[in-house]
């Protein structure tokens, strides 16, 4: 598994962006999307110091870490781009925000499986933004931007859930009781679509969801 992950995120190289874009947001433009862009720039742009710390336990697959290092980079990738794009409209960068805060607050002080719960349930959010935020405007740079970005968070889905997964048979194995995932997903309203195993929610159904929401053609 982290050989395919390793390989994909070595190639997935981005496809030329229309950076020479002459189109500018309107005002009404601006003031529905530049609030939310700022908000999700500064949340992909995360370290991923805590994620990359807690990831020791599996020092024993040597590509294990070099794999999540190369996804948290694909993540800042976004961050950047948004950045740029955000620049490019005279739209001055968040530094802070409490949603952020509050994410990075429980990256820091949870176990390694309630990392990637987390960054599963902020993917999951980013799926249908992302969606609304192509058809919010009509600019081609943000299109296409929105366009590779759910491409990408299709990809990481699938990635953060093998690796969930991966996390729950090495405690099984340990005899560790893994915690809970369904109170994100039913904050959601997304617990109709996770299955159910002794009262306890499965996330899978709600990625496999989002993932072929990522990959739907967009107009």
């Amino acid at each position: 598994m982290t050989q395919f992950w390793l390989n994909y995120f070595q190639h997935n190289s981005w496809p030329l962006m229309p950076w020479d874009d002459a189109y500018r947001l309107t005002r009404e433009e601006r003031d529905a999307v530049a609030s939310s862009i700022q908000q999700f720039q500064l949340g992909e742009g995360s370290g991923g110091n805590a994620f990359v710390e807690r990831a020791r336990r599996f020092a024993d697959d040597t590509q294990f870490i070099p794999t999540l290092r190369l996804f948290i980079q694909e993540e800042q990738r976004h961050s950047a781009s948004l950045g740029r794009f955000l620049d490019m409209h005279g739209i001055p960068w968040l530094k802070k925000h409490w949603l952020d805060q509050v994410f990075r607050r429980l990256r820091r002080i949870t176990a390694l499986e309630l990392i990637v719960t987390v960054l599963v349930t902020a993917e999951i959010i980013a799926v249908p933004y992302y969606r609304a935020l192509h058809n919010a405007t009509q600019s081609p740079l943000l299109r296409a931007l929105c366009g590779q970005i759910l491409r990408d968070e299709a990809a990481h889905l699938e990635y953060q859930a093998e690796t969930l997964a991966r996390l729950r048979l090495a405690d099984r194995r340990s005899g560790v009781r893994s915690p809970n995932c369904f109170m994100p997903f039913c904050c959601m309203g997304l617990w109709p679509r996770c299955g159910w195993s002794t009262g306890v929610c499965s996330c899978a159904a709600a990625i496999r969801w989002q993932c072929f929401d990522a990959r739907v053609n967009l107009n």
